[in-house]
């Protein structure tokens, strides 16, 4: 089976990951997508990659017109999808170009992915309500939608836009397309006069108060507590990450790593994973199950999470991670690092490690029932009952 997938980053991690499932299930790829570095690459795994334009983030109007721009110019991307069996359109903006390949290949089912909630897309102001009826009107000629959190599904596709469409509840699992990376890491052995505990905060850097609030932890615990990130930062996101983080004494960015190679590495070096985030406060940050707990899970650290939301409705029926109130975040885990010592720490680590690795995973089987699944569609989705699916 030919998927061709639009994304919206050429070098997402997530998207990456994506493109090795699928082929890991015995499905050939094209990438047709934007890129947000200097260069596009190539190739993505033995996906072949047509690139469209760099764009650049926080940039919504630069990126809306690129968009508009590959619809009207799309001939150096149209032959790729002719003989296509079903199209993929990871966001909104490349549900416009998905739709438009559509009209041309009129039987061929299309998939609408979602693995965030803009904030663009809520609120009430005239360009939230614009958006939002763009959405429900791409989305009317699609077969499916993909997401990947319980959250996404109660709070915004049934309950504010009220997308009438199927669903494939699909995580932001853990995938090593060759299953070559060890994924178990020993429980922790601190010698009990170990002067420091280090939290891991890798992925998406894009959260500023995370950053605000780590700083005031560390300087409060005055060392006890450090800090090593990794990742690509979303510079825009912060007034100045690099300056703001050499003057740290007790954070350190490491720069960005290598998945999945890396990740047995960086996971080792830290006690906890930092599964805080702000970013967008009040929606997409409270539903969202992000891609660090299932990395984190899969190497048992032991999770930092906020209480009420959905990250805490999966690590509280696991029974790990630390959990704090989020009105007195500050004091709560200078509370718990200044009291915790070294058997309660052994304590939590073991529960972690003692998560069935299917809870965090996604293994050759599940890739290959992804694709049948995804072949099975039909044209429009008069070949599933509206629901939600899980492989």
């Amino acid at each position: 089976m030919k998927v061709l997938y639009f994304v919206h980053d050429l070098y997402d991690a997530a998207v990456k990951k994506r493109v090795l499932m699928l082929q890991a299930g015995g499905a050939d790829v094209v990438l047709v997508g934007f890129y947000r570095s200097s260069v596009a690459p190539t190739h993505i795994g033995s996906a072949k990659v047509i690139p469209l334009a760099r764009t650049y983030d926080a940039s919504f109007l630069h990126r809306l017109k690129s968009v508009f721009y590959a619809l009207f110019f799309s001939s150096h991307y149209m032959p790729y999808t002719y003989d296509a069996d079903v199209i993929i359109c990871r966001n909104l903006e490349m549900l416009m170009l998905g739709r438009k390949v559509k009209r041309k290949l009129k039987a061929i089912p299309l998939v609408y992915e979602s693995l965030d909630i803009h904030r663009l897309l809520l609120g009430t102001g005239r360009l939230n309500n614009i958006l939002r009826l763009v959405e429900r009107w791409a989305v009317k000629k699609s077969s499916l939608l993909i997401t990947s959190s319980p959250g996404f599904i109660k709070n915004y596709f049934k309950k504010i836009n009220k997308v009438n469409k199927p669903i494939l509840l699909l995580e932001n699992k853990f995938f090593d397309t060759e299953m070559s990376v060890a994924t178990t890491k020993p429980t922790k052995k601190r010698q009990p006069d170990q002067d420091s505990y280090v939290i891991g905060w890798f992925g998406a850097i894009r959260c500023c108060k995370s950053l605000a609030l780590l700083s005031a932890i560390t300087h409060k615990l005055e060392g006890k507590v450090r800090v090593v990130i990794r990742g690509r930062p979303a510079y825009t996101e912060f007034e100045d990450f690099l300056g703001s983080i050499e003057r740290e004494p007790y954070i350190e960015f490491q720069g960005e790593y290598e998945f999945p190679t890396d990740l047995a590495e960086i996971y080792s070096e830290v006690d906890f994973c930092w599964a805080i985030d702000f970013f967008e406060e009040g929606g997409n940050s409270e539903w969202l199950l992000p891609n660090r707990i299932y990395e984190g899970g899969t190497f048992n650290s032991v999770p930092i999470f906020i209480k009420d939301t959905e990250i805490a409705n999966k690590l509280e029926r696991l029974n790990i991670g630390v959990g704090c109130h989020r009105n007195n975040l500050n004091l709560g885990l200078d509370l718990f690092f200044n009291t915790l010592d070294h058997s309660q720490y052994e304590s939590l680590a073991k529960k972690s490690q003692q998560v069935p690795t299917g809870c965090w995973r996604v293994d050759k089987p599940q890739c290959e029932k992804l694709v049948r699944f995804l072949g099975e569609l039909g044209i429009d989705d008069s070949n599933l009952l509206d629901g939600v699916y899980e492989l």
